[in-house]
């Protein structure tokens, strides 16, 4: 009972003051890490990532008693790719459109092969191969009296965005970039539920533990 209370008593204590240092995490058995620096007047670095690549970025923290929250500035991220887009003839027989795609690699050699999905319906989303000899592919979509947000990509690459109204046919052609290691976090939060902290770790509710960084005296 006297260790229950003596760890709420941490918790509800030491949230009350901003965190300072370098702290860090590893997840999935060390693939992945989390770290995170806390600054002068709540500001913080976040980065998180594996051999594969990640994510980072920086903005202002707030500690609430158990509750961590990370509010990421806004960015302006540059776009890299380029596309096209030339909306066809209106069609009269309206059983389907057609999207005839020229994609093209980073190196300016046809990409033969590319993922399309709808924006935030990527499980329901489609590989397609392209002609290897000019990156064409005709693609057939149902009729629709609806517009939608559709992205390119594939491994590596960064994703490129159209807008389709699935009442016509289009020509379409795009260049895909090589990917950033690291991706830019702009303009989102993350919450953290904590479980405890002190001035040298704090644990999430999932068991992460986020230990401090000791500066070396050399």
């Amino acid at each position: 009972m006297f260790l229950l209370l003596l760890l709420s008593f941490s918790v509800s204590s030491f949230s009350q003051k901003n965190l300072e240092g370098e702290f860090s995490a590893s997840i999935d058995a060390g693939t992945f890490g989390i770290c995170i620096e806390f600054k002068n007047k709540n500001q913080f670095k976040y980065s998180y990532g594996g051999c594969v690549g990640g994510e980072k970025g920086s903005g202002i923290y707030k500690l609430d008693e158990n509750n961590l929250w990370l509010y990421f500035d806004k960015v302006e991220l540059p776009k890299k790719n380029n596309i096209k887009v030339t909306k066809l003839y209106p069609l009269e027989k309206k059983d389907s459109i057609t999207l005839n795609i020229n994609a093209t690699a980073p190196d300016g050699l046809p990409l033969e092969i590319f993922f399309l999905s709808k924006k935030g319906q990527r499980i329901k989303g489609q590989f397609y191969k392209t002609n290897p000899d000019n990156g064409y592919v005709a693609i057939k979509l149902p009729y629709e009296n609806k517009k939608y947000i559709y992205e390119v990509d594939y491994i590596g690459l960064e994703s490129a965005y159209m807008e389709i109204d699935q009442r016509y046919s289009y020509k379409i052609s795009f260049k895909l970039d090589n990917a950033p290691f690291y991706s830019i976090i702009s303009q989102d939060t993350i919450h953290y539920k904590l479980k405890n902290i002190t001035q040298d770790y704090f644990i999430r509710d999932d068991n992460i533990k986020f230990e401090r960084k000791i500066k070396s005296n050399d």
